[in-house]
């Protein structure tokens, strides 16, 4: 009974995640493959991101719920958030995880 809450709440917990982690734009969605994933992400903010081995609490929160919605391929790409900002306005990636609002880029922020 246990194993089976806490998998019904890792999913859900997941989803969530998801949601509140992709800052998406119409723009990025529409030049990108229908199930192709493209975040930019800081290149090392442990313990959420490890980029030597494309793990971490955030990524692996995000890789689950993708195949989940069986979605990806998932690509990361490791920028600044100023250059994250401009790819993502020039529609070459899906979103950008840890960017703050004041980035003025519209989309789908988390709260902190």
């Amino acid at each position: 009974m246990a194993r089976g809450l806490a998998t019904k709440n890792w999913l859900a917990i997941s989803k969530v995640m998801l949601c509140m982690l992709f800052m998406c734009t119409a723009n990025a969605a529409n030049n990108l493959d229908d199930n192709a994933v493209e975040l930019s992400v800081s290149a090392y903010i442990p313990p959420y991101v490890f980029k030597d081995g494309h793990h971490g609490i955030e990524i692996d929160i995000i890789k689950h719920a993708l195949e989940k919605a069986q979605l990806g391929p998932l690509t990361l790409h490791f920028l600044s958030n100023r250059r994250a900002e401009a790819q993502l306005r020039q529609g070459k990636i899906s979103g950008v995880i840890n960017i703050p609002k004041e980035s003025g880029l519209e989309g789908y922020y988390s709260e902190p």
